[in-house]
């Protein structure tokens, strides 16, 4: 542990190493330990802090446990329900699982994605800025400011290519219909976080977005194709060809 300030109430206490994606999503029990992709070096990572998933000292033991739970709640639907689900349904042409609010917290999906992107926004090595959002979302965390489903819209796309990168984890931030947002993959998934949904390029497609992510329901895309985030790990494996972890 170290001191410092917490990310999440404000105060100087002991800090301890947080998980930015949560631990139980790399699914180490299943796939085994993690090497880090360094996208800007184009070279593959190996240090330890990413041996149980990356982490490092952002938040005081209290308010680690309080994120911890939605953690544990989003493992519990994406890594144990989820996968379990047989009853497709289409929406504009996508094939989708469905999660309805009479069987499932969504609200508390809705504040796990808030708490990701916040975090991303907060972390001390090559963090995601968010400007003005990194204190909205942190606000809603915290029950100080309502929800708005305007400002964070997350894509959930359960990954069924069969690709050799399926289960990759990295994070990207990108510009998608001319707003910034988070591209987070995780085995199984790739999560797209679309930060202020007003004044898009495209409004008709951001409409559509919107439909897949309510009060009400989610649906989860299924992929069964790559996507620009699978070209672009490609290359940066192709490019760190022959080069040792950490060189």
């Amino acid at each position: 542990m170290s001191s410092g300030i917490c990310k999440y109430c404000g105060q100087e206490k002991e800090l301890i190493k947080s998980h930015i994606i949560p631990k139980s999503l790399y699914q180490f029990k299943k796939l085994g330990g993690v090497v880090g992709i360094n996208v800007k070096e184009r070279k593959l990572d190996k240090n330890p802090d990413f041996q149980n998933g990356i982490n490092m000292p952002l938040l005081c033991e209290n308010c680690d446990n309080m994120i911890g739970k939605l953690d544990g709640y989003i493992n519990r639907v994406l890594n144990g329900v989820v996968p379990k689900m047989t009853d497709y349904t289409y929406v504009d042409g996508s094939k989708c699982l469905r999660l309805t609010a009479d069987k499932f917290d969504i609200q508390k999906i809705r504040k796990f994605f808030i708490s990701l992107v916040w975090r991303f926004s907060v972390i001390d090595i090559r963090p995601f800025p968010l400007g003005k959002f990194s204190d909205i979302a942190l606000k809603i965390l915290k029950g100080e400011q309502p929800d708005d489903e305007k400002l964070f819209l997350p894509l959930i796309y359960k990954r069924a290519t069969g690709g050799h990168v399926d289960n990759f984890v990295v994070a990207y931030k990108i510009r998608y219909l001319n707003k910034w947002a988070y591209d987070i993959r995780f085995p199984g998934y790739e999560i797209v976080i679309i930060i202020n949904t007003e004044n898009s390029s495209d409004k008709h497609m951001m409409e559509l977005h919107k439909k897949l992510f309510t009060k009400d329901e989610i649906f989860i895309v299924e992929l069964d194709s790559p996507t620009p985030v699978d070209y672009r790990l490609v290359k940066t494996l192709i490019a760190s060809r022959g080069k040792k972890p950490g060189s």
